[in-house]
């Protein structure tokens, strides 16, 4: 099997948190006009990327992605 980069895990476990209703890390963003619309999602602590990377190597791995 071949070897998954880390960088393919990474961007794909970002994805599946997105999809899901999660930031993967806090953005400090300049803020908009007034009147915008400020979308808060749920950020994830250290152990729910870990479980995003899992979910994506094993994707990754099964060729699924």
């Amino acid at each position: 099997m071949a070897e998954i980069s880390e960088a393919a895990v990474e961007k794909l476990a970002k994805e599946l948190a997105g999809q899901e209703g999660f930031e993967w890390q806090i953005e400090f963003k300049p803020p908009g006009p007034p009147g915008t619309k400020i979308d808060l999602k749920p950020i994830l602590e250290e152990a729910g990327r870990d479980r995003y990377r899992a979910r994506a190597r094993q994707r990754l791995g099964r060729g699924n992605a």
